[in-house]
């Protein structure tokens, strides 16, 4: 694994030796002066898409950069097999995270396209299954998540999320972390606001409900439990993508 803070600190000596200031070397990048001030201090590591860059400015190569120290011509060629090792390592590490999220997602999908099956099936009458299509309780769920969200202030970050998976747009890995961050949160609470929805339906819908038809107004109220699992399928894809640009 890389070592950020043996990396910030060499990326600390190169620019006092070159005579730049952490404004100079980010205007050079083209980042800001607080992102070179947690590479420098082991908070962060530079992202892929300026990491050439920085090397150019600092005047290193990149088996430097990621053995964070300077390499003399007789031990460059052992130093980049070990760099070359340590990056396979972690490519096998993503492939089997990679696997396991894909059999997650498929198994989530699965079981989702088998309950509505199972629903049609078991159903005596087809026309009811329209009541596990909420849109309040859909909306509701949305307003829940978008509030929390603007609140925590991590709205933005979280549209941003979708533009580094899909857009692929330069983002530094600060940027890249408070998107992941967004993402996770948002899978939290798509899961509260659902059982929270859950819970105030049963509370007002279900002593009103007939004593034959308990079960059946349960299963239907668990529908703003259902549209949370949900959207969180959809947004586990964007929170893989992100931690792979890390």
């Amino acid at each position: 694994m890389l070592d950020q803070e043996k990396t910030g600190k060499y990326i600390a000596e190169k620019r006092k030796q070159l005579g730049m200031t952490q404004r100079q070397l980010a205007d050079q990048v083209g980042i800001t002066d607080k992102a070179v001030s947690k590479w420098e201090r082991g908070k962060s590591t530079p992202d892929s898409v300026v990491m050439e860059e920085l090397c150019e400015t600092l005047h290193i190569s990149i088996n430097e950069f990621f053995s964070g120290e300077d390499i003399r011509e007789e031990n460059y060629s052992e130093k980049a097999e070990e760099n070359i090792r340590v990056l396979i390592e972690q490519g096998d590490v993503q492939k089997k995270h990679t696997r396991a999220v894909a059999i997650g997602l498929t198994a989530g999908f699965a079981g989702i396209l088998f309950g509505l099956r199972a629903a049609f099936m078991y159903t005596e009458e087809r026309n009811i299954l329209y009541h596990f299509i909420d849109f309040p309780s859909l909306l509701f769920l949305l307003g829940i998540v978008v509030v929390v969200l603007v609140f925590c202030g991590m709205a933005e970050d979280f549209v941003k999320a979708f533009a580094i998976c899909f857009c692929r747009v330069p983002a530094e890995a600060e940027q890249i972390r408070k998107s992941v961050r967004a993402v996770k949160t948002t899978l939290v609470l798509n899961l509260l606001a659902g059982m929270c929805i859950f819970l105030g339906q049963m509370i007002i819908m279900l002593p009103a409900a007939p004593e034959e038809e308990v079960f059946t107004t349960v299963a239907v109220l668990l529908v703003g439990v259902w549209y949370g699992v949900f959207f969180d399928l959809l947004l586990m894809p964007v929170l893989f993508r992100c931690l792979r640009r890390l």
